[in-house]
């Protein structure tokens, strides 16, 4: 077995992400990122300027018969998803991570897991259905438990308290 296991916690909701870090099992979390995406102590991400009721276009009613209606609000949700599972693509790639735990709304947790590559979640031991990110570091540590202190725990979602 490998002495240095780094594991990524991804908290997110739709619009906010914070990646803390566990160097190898039982250590203390770090934040060892800076702002924004490839840094990211807390990632954030504004909404577009899109607004629902405005169309970019001039197709009048017509457009919506070839275009499904969408909420832009959704849509930046999702993008925001991809650019959070392409930060941990790349850690995953650079060899920086070798486990992932990942906690977010249903929904987003979803958003996330559809957007990680197959290699990324491949690593992923741990998803978690459940807003967290408003928590304190201690307290994420509190709820992960033996998450946190076993190189090969894996858990389900329902296992871990909201």
């Amino acid at each position: 077995m490998k002495p240095h296991t780094p594991t990524w916690i991804v908290l997110m909701d739709g619009s906010r992400s914070r990646i803390l870090v566990q160097e190898a099992p039982g250590a203390a979390l770090t934040r060892p990122f800076g702002d924004g995406f490839t840094s990211g102590r807390e990632l954030n991400h504004e909404v577009g300027e899109d607004r629902p009721g405005r169309s970019r276009g001039s197709a009048g009613a017509a457009r919506h018969t070839f275009e499904p209606r969408s909420n832009p609000h959704d849509k930046a949700e999702v993008e925001f998803s991809g650019q959070i599972a392409a930060f941990v693509d790349r850690g995953v790639g650079d060899r920086r991570v070798q486990r992932v735990i990942l906690v977010a709304p249903p929904r987003a947790l979803g958003d996330l897991r559809r957007a990680l590559s197959p290699r990324a979640y491949a690593r992923v031991h741990v998803e978690i259905g459940h807003d967290w990110l408003d928590l304190t570091d201690d307290e994420v540590v509190r709820r992960l438990g033996d998450a946190l202190h076993s190189p090969l725990y894996c858990a389900s979602p329902s296992s871990m308290a909201s």
